[in-house]
């Protein structure tokens, strides 16, 4: 895909914000307690989340970097860190709660504020996994103090990884679980840019990744299979609600929701369809 140079420079950006939280990872440990017992204090669980942190989890569920309830047990809020001399955010690990700079509450720092968190969440879930395997006492432990730089190295790339994400949109693949060949058309309700309205191909038992790319993981599209002989399999079987002209032909639409991928920060979404009655 061409990508037009200024938005490879936002993209540059972007990773800059996304590992701006990882420049004083280790100064969180000189910050005064009264602050953070503070800010912790202050800090709201997903129900009451200040409405640019719920805005960016929203965003992060919507495109699969997060899972929605991942967040059920995160507490999260605005803590002015960097004025006391600390790093843009915090994870803590024995008390499940993120803190993140008040400068990522105007609306202009929305992209940047999608990418800490999205880097504070992976710490979030790699606290949880541990303390799991470990027992509650692994964020005291000298294990969790070996593991550190290893478990930063990974956030720090899904952070980069989201704001790369929230840029150029994630991909779709389509899969045609089919013997014959697929024409198929597909338009995401969140697109990440617009694009000529044409049908996509794809050869028999094929697969592809489309020319849409989606900030949501909520879609339409119309299929139908090309056999040389014998009908044709149509997606969906009846009128939808929506209905669009494309290359000359009137089409009606079907809605789906995608699954996100098993690596949520670079995989691509899948519409896989099958000709087999029992698999649609």
């Amino acid at each position: 895909m061409m990508v037009r140079a200024g938005l490879i420079g936002a993209l540059l950006l972007a990773a800059s914000f996304a590992g701006a939280a990882r420049a004083e990872a280790l100064a969180a440990d000189l910050l005064p307690a009264p602050l953070l017992a503070e800010c912790e204090a202050r800090a709201e669980d997903a129900a009451g989340y200040a409405p640019p942190i719920a805005a960016a989890a929203k965003a992060l569920a919507n495109i699969g970097a997060v899972a929605a309830d991942d967040f059920d047990d995160a507490r999260i809020g605005f803590c002015a860190l960097r004025r006391a001399g600390g790093p843009v955010a915090i994870a803590s690990c024995p008390d499940n709660v993120i803190l993140l700079d008040e400068k990522y509450a105007p609306a202009d720092q929305a992209l940047a504020l999608r990418a800490t968190l999205a880097h504070e969440m992976t710490h979030h879930r790699q606290h949880r996994a541990m303390k799991k395997k470990y027992g509650a006492g692994y964020c005291a432990s000298a294990r969790y103090e070996r593991d550190k730089p290893a478990l930063e190295a990974a956030a720090d790339a899904a952070g980069d990884a989201v704001a790369e994400l929230f840029l150029l949109g994630r991909e779709v693949e389509i899969v045609n679980d089919c013997d014959a060949g697929l024409l198929i058309y597909l338009e995401a309700d969140d697109p990440a840019f617009a694009r000529d309205a044409v049908f996509e191909r794809l050869a028999p038992r094929g697969r592809a990744l489309s020319s849409e790319r989606a900030f949501s993981s909520r879609f339409r599209f119309y299929a139908e299979t090309t056999p040389s002989a014998g009908p044709a399999h149509r997606w969906p079987e009846s009128a939808g609600a929506q209905s669009r002209i494309i290359e000359g032909r009137r089409i009606s639409l079907m809605e789906t929701r995608l699954a996100a991928p098993a690596n949520r920060e670079t995989g691509a979404f899948t519409l896989r369809l099958s000709c087999n009655p029992r698999s649609r």
